[in-house]
């Protein structure tokens, strides 16, 4: 890039022409170009600032270094009031970042500076104009549509921190940001959600807090005690408090929300002096109807229980890794709570909880205990299906919550169950004895059905009407073959899941083979999904669970890489007609295969989890687009091979 020189009347310039300075530069070097115009500054030399103004100007806008670019077009107008060249470089360059108003600013100076005489005068005068006219005809098109209309566009395409950005464009926008209902109904916490926060608390009813971070989380806490929310009924807190403040800060908030707060989640760190206890929070907030409580800290956060009034609690949700809570305490509060519909404790101290539970909390429909993670169970489907009815619907029980006294309440309670989950992963503690397993294997279940059991042995089980879903997991004691006859004989039974269990391939091949060759006057349910996962898969049983028609969902998974024959099993696989969801896990396909199994035009989904033989790009091959695919390469094929490795350098490295 070559200087030229300035465009301007010789009664304008500053300087007479002098000699043309080198600011040539390879390969389009805008950054040495800048810095060879510099030195031309510092140097002193004799040469005409507005050309040297004007050549850095065309470098910055080449970088799109626009701010600096104008800097540098005002400084023109300064040395060349008298000139259009500073004028109409900073104009062009509002005009092509969209600032209309502010180019016609510029013009306007530009025309009561420069004489009329100046060849550009009409210029300036003509792109005044062109400014206006795109000024004129811009238009606020949320402003001229139905006021529904703008809210709905609002809602589905305005998300995250564009709603600031929106907030900004006008007056209008700004009205209709703010006064959408939907849009700030539930937030979580976020700089640019705090900053909104006190526009938007007419709308507020749920409010999400997770952060690490303190100075936001103080920040969020001093906006609830300043303002007022009115429609506000869920808050869930999960911080991690330094010190007394910061609690503190937590109690104050919620006084200014004990007239609305319905549901409060709080999950705090491991120190002790900033745990919430929860006979706090229940009188601060006495019209709560859900609370959940979560802390890892060593003292005691719900007891002692010394709430003297009656309370709203329909569900209650009590988390610890430390305490244990004793029976004298969950009696005060199941006796203070007597609408509880939903009961999580995670650990009981004494072993009459289920006599508490049934003499105090006769509504009760969900009952969980003794789980050491909240993920484990409460994700569980039939969870998000409960509707008040006044029926126990389900039992989830952990390790830390099997003993005496299980399988009494769940004897009283055989009809009204609908789901049962046992789980028994720890042998240290406390568990069912085989009296307790021989007694539960002849409840006669005859409503339930979803029955879960990780880790505990099952001896047999009574044929149930109802039951739609069985899942084992982890249990070492052989699964006797009784069993697997009497699911042969389950009318609804369509979920299966064997994972991690002993038993006998024939057992298995025989009621796998029932699901295939089931016919419509059959009295065995329609299989829709099935999960096998073990050791090793052979070749038989993957072919014949390939011929189960019913089936949408399908996932086969082994421990150790298998070398099975795949022909005949994707070669049904390519034929289920109803199978939208296959997974399989460490097994080696051919790309031949893999096309086969994308044959099934039904499939939706397909996750093939450490698969060897296959690339990705054999997979995207494979597959359509419509088809969501998730696939990662066995440990052999991904491994990093050393022989490979680059040693040819100098350093040895």
């Amino acid at each position: 890039m070559t200087a030229t020189k300035c465009r301007s009347t010789p009664e304008h310039d500053l300087t007479p022409p002098q000699k043309r300075i080198d600011v040539t530069t390879s390969g389009w070097d805008y950054s040495e170009a800048t810095r060879k115009i510099k030195d031309a500054f510092d140097n002193g030399q004799n040469i005409q600032i507005v050309l040297l103004l004007q050549l850095r100007s065309m470098t910055y806008a080449r970088e799109r270094r626009y701010k600096e670019k104008i800097e540098d077009a005002t400084a023109i107008m300064t040395y060349a009031p008298h000139d259009t060249t500073g004028y109409l470089c900073a104009a062009r360059r509002y005009v092509y970042l969209g600032y209309q108003q502010r180019a016609i600013t510029v013009l306007n100076k530009g025309l009561d500076l420069v004489p009329q005489t100046h060849p550009q005068y009409d210029t300036l005068l003509q792109e005044k104009e062109q400014a206006q006219e795109r000024l004129d005809r811009r238009v606020d098109f949320l402003a001229r549509l139905p006021y529904d209309i703008s809210l709905h566009l609002i809602e589905q395409y305005i998300q995250g921190e564009t709603v600031i950005q929106c907030a900004r464009v006008s007056s209008s926008w700004r009205t209709l940001v703010l006064n959408h209902p939907i849009l700030w109904s539930h937030i979580h916490i976020n700089d640019y959600c705090l900053k909104l926060l006190p526009s938007i608390t007419h709308h507020l009813e749920a409010f999400t807090g997770s952060t690490w971070n303190q100075s936001l989380m103080i920040r969020c806490f001093e906006l609830f005690q300043t303002n007022s929310f009115p429609k506000l009924r869920t808050l869930d807190i999960r911080y991690y408090p330094e010190s007394q403040e910061h609690y503190n800060l937590l109690c104050s908030a919620l006084t200014n929300l004990l007239g609305t707060l319905k549901s409060l989640k709080i999950s705090t760190g491991t120190l002790d002096m900033v745990t919430p206890n929860m006979s706090l929070l229940l009188t601060l907030c006495r019209n709560l109807t859900s609370l959940r409580l979560e802390s890892n800290g060593g003292n005691c956060v719900f007891a002692p229980y010394t709430v003297p009034f009656t309370t709203n609690l329909t569900k209650i949700e009590l988390v610890t890794l430390a305490e244990k809570i004793c029976g004298t305490e969950l009696q005060k509060l199941f006796q203070s709570s007597p609408n509880l519909r939903w009961v999580s404790i995670q650990r009981c101290a004494n072993s009459d909880f289920y006599d508490l539970v049934q003499k105090y909390c006769p509504n009760v429909e969900v009952l969980i205990g003794g789980h050491i993670r909240k993920t484990t169970f409460e994700s569980d489907k039939w969870l998000t299906d409960i509707t008040p009815n006044n029926e126990l619907q389900v039992v989830s029980v952990g390790t830390h919550a099997i003993g005496t006294g299980l399988i009494s309440f769940l004897e009283k309670n055989r009809i009204r169950l609908r789901a049962l989950s046992l789980n028994q992963n720890d042998a240290t503690i406390t568990s069912l004895s085989n009296a307790d397993m021989r007694h539960l294997s002849m409840i006669d279940f005859s409503n339930l059905a979803h029955f879960h059991l990780f880790g505990v042995p099952l001896r047999s089980l009574r044929v149930m009407a109802n039951l739609e879903s069985l899942i084992l997991n982890g249990i070492f004691d052989k699964l006797p073959s009784e069993l697997f006859k009497t699911l042969q004989e389950m009318p609804k039974l369509s979920e299966l899941e064997i994972l991690d269990c002993t038993y006998d391939i024939p057992d298995l091949h025989q009621l796998i083979l029932a699901f295939a060759q089931n016919t419509p006057e059959s009295s065995l349910g329609r299989l829709l999904t099935l999960v096998l996962e073990c050791d090793t898969l052979d070749s038989n049983t993957l072919e014949i669970c390939g011929q189960i028609q019913s089936l949408t969902n399908l996932y086969l998974g082994c421990y150790e890489q298998s070398e099975t024959n795949l022909e005949k099993f994707v070669k049904n696989i390519s034929q289920l007609p109803q199978l939208e969801k296959l997974h399989l896990y460490m097994f080696h396909l051919t790309p031949a295969e893999l096309h086969l199994i994308a044959a099934n035009t039904f499939l939706r989904k397909v996750v093939l989890s450490s698969i060897g033989g296959i690339t990705q790009e054999d997979v995207d091959a494979a597959f359509p687009s419509y088809v969501d695919t998730n696939f990662t390469p066995s440990y052999s094929d991904s491994e990093y091979d050393i022989s490979s490795e680059d040693t040819s350098s100098d350093d040895g490295v």
